[in-house]
């Protein structure tokens, strides 16, 4: 029996339990050395393999990142050459500022002994404000002051700034349909009191125009210059703030016809009503118009409202044209506690200004082929 055999004999007899068998160990090359110490240190102090042991490792199994390329140069963009005999404009700008004459600056006045030379100064000025009404401090309305269980308890009343700016937008819409722009030098200051037959009614329209009630009807041939004197009532009136309203009735009637059309900027109603509600109302050749049933009602309508009203209104007609209007009109016309006639017996100042013998027929035909 060999050495070894009683060895594995002495150990089965006893109660140790049997050591391990040894491995046999194998010399280490460069590769199996280097993973064995990386197992053994911790992971925080690994270090990279140097050069020499990376390239003892499997290049195989290497992972190698794509270098990043290179940027391309930067090379600068062809500088444009000017055609022969042109030059860049900042070289002409300042060769052109360089030969501008410098300002100099104002020589001092002379002061006197004693006085002290001051630097003038800019006045600001600043933008026009709109006026402010006091009463209502630009609202436009006022509450009014009653008690409560009053009806207006808690109603807003328009203030008189308020008042005064709706006049006078009615008063020019009413002016753009009126006929009173062309007898715009139709007033009094125009108007000869000195030719005959027109001084009475010269004198009552002057007072008319000062304090309008009732009202006036001038009647007279054609030149008499009764549209005058209706104009220049009008005129003044206005001046005086009223809402006023001077239409030639052919005219007139023509208004409203086209206020029936879909593109009329004021309805029938709407015009209808400003005419019939302004403050004067000055009707000139009443009774030129076409006598068609359409023409007389809506005139009728117009004068009767005013008639029941007793609101001032100034006619201008003649014996004739009196002798063709509606009954119904001319008996309003005729209530002498209301109307007043003046009748003008000038010649026609058309015919005087002509130098021809004055015509009772004769006339100017206007806009609507009535005679004037």
């Amino acid at each position: 029996m060999s050495r070894t055999d009683d060895t594995q004999e002495g150990a089965a007899g006893s109660d140790q339990p049997a050591r391990p068998a040894r491995r046999e160990t194998k010399p280490l090359d460069a590769k199996n050395a280097l993973l064995a110490l990386n197992r053994r240190e911790p992971e925080a102090q690994r270090r990279a393999p140097e050069a020499d042991t990376l390239e003892a490792l499997d290049t195989e199994r290497i992972l190698e990142l794509p270098r990043r390329a290179e940027p391309a140069p930067i090379t600068p963009l062809p500088v444009a050459r000017l055609p022969r005999g042109m030059t860049m404009l900042g070289e002409v700008t300042a060769s052109y500022v360089a030969r501008l004459p410098r300002r100099s600056a104002p020589e001092p006045m002379a002061m006197a002994s004693g006085e002290h030379q001051t630097t003038p100064t800019r006045r600001k000025t600043t933008p026009l404000q709109p006026e402010v009404c006091p009463l209502c401090h630009g609202a436009g309305y006022l509450r009014l002051d009653v008690p409560v269980g009053h009806p207006d308890f808690g109603r807003a009343a328009p203030c008189e700034c308020k008042e005064r700016e709706i006049q006078t937008r009615e008063r020019a819409k009413l002016r753009a349909v009126s006929s009173l722009k062309p007898f715009d030098k139709k007033t009094f200051q125009t108007f000869d009191p000195s030719i005959p037959g027109v001084r009475e009614a010269h004198e009552v329209a002057l007072r008319y125009a000062e304090d309008p009630v009732g009202w006036l009807i001038f009647q007279g041939g054609y030149g008499s210059g009764k549209t005058h004197l209706a104009a220049a009532i009008a005129h003044q009136r206005e001046d005086a703030g009223d809402t006023v309203f001077f239409s030639i009735v052919p005219d007139l009637l023509d208004h409203l016809r086209a206020a029936f059309a879909p593109t009329s900027e004021l309805t029938y109603d709407a015009l209808f009503e400003r005419v019939r509600e302004s403050g004067l109302l000055a009707l000139d050749d009443l009774g030129a118009e076409n006598g068609t049933a359409w023409a007389t009602e809506k005139l009728f309508q117009l004068i009767n409202y005013r008639y029941n009203y007793r609101m001032p209104t100034v006619i201008t007609t003649n014996a004739r044209l009196m002798s063709h209007m509606d009954e119904r009109i001319r008996s309003r016309l005729n209530d002498r506690g209301l109307v007043r006639y003046v009748q003008m017996e000038a010649q026609d100042y058309r015919e005087r200004h002509a130098g021809r013998p004055a015509r009772g027929s004769g006339g100017t035909r206007g806009r609507g082929g009535y005679t004037r």
